[in-house]
């Protein structure tokens, strides 16, 4: 069970959805006592003192072996670039990391939400679902999680994407040692399947969830399945 492997689970969110994300993924864990949720800055009423960046450094430096990260979309992406993914003790599970190698996607995302903010994100969420097993009744849930929740402000998001684009996905090796699995969904209609392809180039562990959407978190147990195959029948 995965309660003998790890102490300690840390739940990273990623771009747009805050923490509220993981409310129906907790109780998969449940045995696991130790669970840290991170919050960026921008994506709750109260600020922190570390930055995206600094943050992720901070976690990825101070793990355990007995340590499990699971992050989101741009969590995901922030942590596979940040310069001390490396040093990470722990194992780590990413989930459709979000990244486009050519740009035009998150392009379009950023002139939308900068243009008509509400319009712009109907359709990002829209396509964070889209290809689920019951699209119309996953956006309706989600765009109601989104506006009974924390909204970051659109210049924070803005300068987020802008960190998007400035990311040299060539340039990162990633330590064959390293404990990392990514999870993409067959159905994303967010992701470039470029960037994974590279992955699995540089041989890392990639696994394909089939009939999952980019956001993945109203059919978990697809994702959790997989995880509990990797480390909870070892």
């Amino acid at each position: 069970m995965l309660k003998d492997i790890f102490n300690r689970v840390t739940f990273i969110h990623g771009w747009l959805f805050g923490n509220y994300i993981w409310t129906n993924v907790i109780d998969y864990f449940d045995s696991i006592n130790n669970k840290n949720f991170v919050t960026f800055n921008g994506y709750s009423d109260n600020s922190n003192e570390f930055d995206r960046e600094d943050k992720v450094k901070l976690i990825l430096n101070s793990t355990n072996k007995d340590d499990l990260i699971i992050a989101y979309s741009f969590g995901a992406s922030s942590i596979l670039t940040n310069k001390y993914l490396n040093n990470c003790k722990g194992s780590i599970i990413l989930i459709n990391p979000f990244f486009s190698e050519k740009k035009d996607s998150i392009k379009e995302l950023h002139n939308s939400i900068n243009t008509d903010f509400h319009e712009g994100i109907k359709k990002f969420m829209f396509n964070c679902v889209k290809g689920s097993s019951n699209t119309k009744k996953n956006y309706s849930e989600l765009h109601k999680l989104f506006y009974h929740n924390y909204t970051p402000s659109v210049d924070l998001l803005s300068s987020e994407l802008d960190e998007m684009m400035q990311v040299e996905l060539s340039s990162h090796s990633i330590d064959k040692k390293l404990d990392i699995h990514i999870l993409q969904s067959k159905n994303d209609e967010v992701n470039s399947m470029q960037y994974i392809s590279h992955l699995e180039k540089q041989k890392i562990s990639v696994v394909k969830v089939d009939s999952c959407p980019h956001y993945p978190f109203f059919e978990f147990n697809k994702i959790y399945d997989i995880i509990n195959n990797i480390y909870g029948n070892s």
